[in-house]
């Protein structure tokens, strides 16, 4: 009979981007679990006299959550590993801050003090029941609980109704009784694998049993000739700015999936000034053109007492290209500037508002730029009919800083799937996130994201994704190719 094993060695009891990142640069195979309740992080007042006692308390909670969770599953040998950190001032500890101006408060405390930071580990080895047939480096699957598995993630996919034996049986021809189904579908749940959402209904894929479905079971599907196309006619458009191109992109993917995309802007390695131009905008204005070698344009207006004439500021145009052309911001230094004031000595006052606008489109240039489409399509998935978790769901996707977290969390990675507790970003555990990298040359430029509830169509959106990201490096190597020829 085929297996296949679930490799949940190693459970991290932590959503702690942090924690992920060391356990992955350790090269360690891992998942994130942390149970569906928060851990109690009261402290004893005797306890709050003692970080260091506490944090390895709070450490011990965190691992003895999961593993009275786990206990009920026969899962095999599990590590399990559970952290916690404080930062103590004069021996105060300072938690986790509840909101962005208590974060401020706390950094103003800690801004130029010397603090400890402390961080209690906790690691819990336990073995559980014996699964039905060993294999690999954890449990194993007989080949018929992976078809019921199969059955219920595609059915449940397709109809957002949890699925019952009968269902299975009437669709799928598996040879096997309703019976023998029930009692599979029994075991599945014991794993940890599927959930039984209320007493009389059938079952639901839980985050693992995806978890086991997008790693060892799921068939990458083909693009279909039309999307293909759709694709190909999102990038074959007259561009020649990048915020345009992914703000297409993110569109395109929104309509073909019908989920929320979001895509970042290019970050290169060190942003180059490309060209500055100089223009009279008004009697006592200039209009300041600076672009960028990833083709960030910004525009400033530039005030003065009286605008030099048209010639002038030609000329001056001329002068600040000569100098700052090529340059990154950090190579600006006071040769430079010395330079630029022998060059402008008659419009000494343009200088320093000119170099403030340049440090200003420069900085933005190179600060991940996110495009977002379709946010509102979650709410007509059955899944976020409660008004509270619909609102909840779009006040996380509006709040950019977020997504820009988790875009710098699979930055590197040709395509990551995040599955509901495995976020990181407080708001989206319901959800999954499958994001994919576009790059140029060995270099990440930027990331493409799709957000869908957990049953989503992963196949599809995976197929999706790896043609958007091949159509967004042609036009970038295009886009790269024309700006070598201009120079």
């Amino acid at each position: 009979m085929a297996t296949v094993s679930i490799p949940v060695n190693v459970i991290l009891a932590s959503k702690s981007p942090r924690r992920k990142q060391l356990l992955e640069e350790a090269g360690v195979k891992f998942a994130v679990f942390t149970g569906s309740s928060e851990v109690d992080e009261s402290l004893e007042p005797d306890l709050r006299a003692q970080p260091a006692e506490a944090v390895k308390k709070l450490a011990e909670r965190k691992a003895a959550v999961v593993q009275e969770i786990l206990a009920q599953n026969p899962v095999g040998l599990g590590i399990i590993i559970g952290a916690d950190t404080t930062v103590v001032l004069d021996g105060e500890m300072y938690g986790k801050p509840y909101s962005a101006d208590h974060a401020r408060e706390m950094l103003a405390h800690l801004s130029g003090r010397t603090h400890e930071v402390i961080t209690g580990v906790s690691v819990w080895m336990i073995l559980l029941n014996e699964p039905e047939e060993k294999g690999g480096d954890g449990m194993a699957l007989s080949d018929r609980k992976i078809q019921i598995l199969q059955a219920i993630i595609n059915d449940y996919i397709e109809t957002a109704e949890p699925v019952g034996s009968r269902t299975i049986a009437k669709k799928y021809n598996l040879g096997i009784s309703s019976a023998t189904i029930r009692n599979e579908m029994s075991d599945l749940e014991e794993m940890g694998l599927i959930l039984q959402p209320h007493a009389s209904s059938g079952r639901i894929p839980s985050d693992m049993g995806y978890r086991l479905y997008v790693d060892h079971l799921m068939q990458q599907k083909e693009l279909k000739p039309e999307e293909k196309k759709y694709l190909q006619s999102v990038v074959a458009r007259d561009i020649n700015q990048i915020d345009y191109l992914m703000e297409e992109s993110a569109k395109a993917l929104s309509l073909l999936t019908n989920y929320t995309t979001f895509v970042s802007e290019p970050v290169g390695q060190r942003t180059r000034i490309k060209q500055i131009r100089l223009l009279p905008f008004d009697s006592s204005s200039v209009l300041l053109i600076i672009a960028t070698g990833d083709n960030f344009i910004k525009n400033h207006v530039i005030k003065m007492d009286s605008a030099p004439t048209e010639e002038k500021i030609f000329y001056m145009g001329c002068c600040l290209n000569n100098v700052l052309q090529g340059c990154a911001l950090n190579e600006i230094d006071g040769v430079v500037v010395s330079k630029l004031q022998a060059e402008l000595k008659e419009y000494q006052e343009l200088l320093q508002p000119i170099l403030k606008a340049i440090e200003i489109t420069m900085r933005s240039a190179e600060k991940v730029q996110v495009h977002m489409s379709g946010a509102k399509n979650m709410l007509a998935f059955p899944e976020f009919s409660d008004i509270q978790k619909a609102k909840s769901l779009i006040q996380t996707l509006e709040e950019k800083d977020q997504l820009v977290t988790m875009l710098k969390e699979s930055s590197g990675n040709d395509i990551q799937i995040m599955i509901g507790s495995e976020n990181s970003v407080q708001g989206m555990q319901d959800c999954s996130v499958i994001t994919a990298t576009y790059k140029m040359g060995d270099n990440t430029r930027g990331t493409i994201g799709i957000v869908g509830p957990t049953r989503m169509d992963y196949s599809q959106v995976i197929s999706v994704l790896n043609g958007m990201v091949q159509s967004i490096e042609k036009v970038l190597r295009n886009l790269s190719d024309g700006n070598h020829k201009n120079t």
